[in-house]
């Protein structure tokens, strides 16, 4: 007796289809390793060198000539732009927008001259 004429057509269609997408051993390595590359790819993406918990910071005082840009720029993170600066200072003092205020007290990234310069005093 046949099994295939056993099957009702559902499971005629089901066996089908499971027998279209069987991968032998070569292409399900080359699945894995793309669905790897994928997942190291997006990690690479969304931890980027230099998130908050990774840059030494220092505080400063914010004098009524200088902007989220300017600072930015000053103690920029190497490898960063300044406007990725820029956001990582936002992060770091849970700023919404650019504004700061005159004699407020922020954190900013901490350069090595800035370090060294705050050791020695």
């Amino acid at each position: 007796m046949d099994r295939a004429n056993d099957r009702t057509p559902t499971q005629r269609q089901a066996a089908h289809v499971a027998t279209a997408i069987r991968l032998d051993a070569t292409e399900a390595l080359l699945v894995a390793a793309v669905v790897i590359a994928l997942l190291y790819a997006l990690t690479v993406a969304v931890a980027r060198p230099g998130a908050p918990a990774d840059v030494p910071t220092t505080t400063i005082r914010v004098s009524d000539t200088q902007t989220l840009w300017s600072l930015a720029s000053e103690y920029r993170v190497s490898g960063f732009s300044t406007a990725q600066t820029a956001e990582l200072i936002k992060d770091l003092n849970g700023m919404d927008d650019s504004s700061l205020q005159a004699g407020a007290r922020i954190l900013v990234p901490a350069t090595t001259e800035l370090a060294t310069a705050l050791a020695l005093r």
